[in-house]
């Protein structure tokens, strides 16, 4: 949500779909921007915002891979 900042310190991951028309990926790029995400905004081809959830779900997907590690697993 654009209305939550993330707390201080903490290694944020912010993904997109890539089939999203560019307004959208602006906003996630945009929330990366104002609150000082370090990663780039991750966006993962062939998906939108209802089928990005597959992508998390997917421990072949790149998304699912960096969060996992993210994560130390």
């Amino acid at each position: 949500s654009p209305a939550m900042a993330p707390r201080a310190g903490v290694d944020l991951l912010v993904a997109a779909g890539g089939d999203e028309p560019e307004g959208w990926i602006g906003q996630s790029r945009d929330y990366a921007r104002i609150h000082g995400v370090q990663r780039p905004v991750m966006l993962v081809p062939g998906t939108n915002h209802f089928t990005l959830l597959d992508a998390v779900a997917d421990r072949k997907a790149e998304l699912c891979r960096t969060m996992l590690s993210m994560i130390g697993l």
